[in-house]
């Protein structure tokens, strides 16, 4: 399942994901979270019936590169719109999902300062997977910042 996102005026994602060159002019805001549903699938509907899902998904790893950390656990808040939001009815506690999306920070002003508030994956993809193992596979080349080598074939 998967989402075309809109906006008033524009027809492609460029406005979710910035340009190619993730230039600093328009950065790059792309997230791919894997993990286990840990809570009931909220789903709900805007007063024009649009759909809107929201659920919570635990991530573990194995972290190698950040000693003394040897393990990350996350939990971060999903939210789902539109036909991705439909997709995400048949959802279990329990089951392995792999998101992609952008993160949002929810923010407001309060006495004129900028208030910032908790941080969600806006889900524009979700598929279900197998539970992934904690150990990484030997032929995957990890590193910083996203630029690792694909698997060898």
């Amino acid at each position: 399942m998967s989402v075309q996102p809109t906006k008033e005026g524009v027809d492609d994602a460029s406005f979710l994901f910035g340009n190619a060159a993730g230039s600093h002019e328009n950065p790059t805001n792309q997230t791919i979270l894997q993990g286990m549903l840990s809570v009931p699938v909220d789903m709900r509907y805007t007063p024009t019936g649009r759909p809107v899902a929201r659920f919570a998904l635990e991530h573990t790893s194995v972290v190698q590169d950040l000693a003394p950390l040897e393990r990350l656990e996350v939990r971060m808040d999903v939210i789902a719109v539109g036909a991705t939001a439909e997709g995400c009815r048949h959802l279990n506690i329990g089951q392995f999902l792999y998101v992609k999306g952008r993160l949002n920070q929810k923010r407001w002003l309060r006495n004129g300062k900028v208030r910032w508030g908790k941080t969600e994956l806006v889900a524009l993809d979700i598929q279900t997977t197998a539970p992934p193992s904690l150990n990484p596979p030997e032929n995957v080349a990890l590193t910083r910042g996203g630029q690792g080598a694909p698997p060898p074939v």
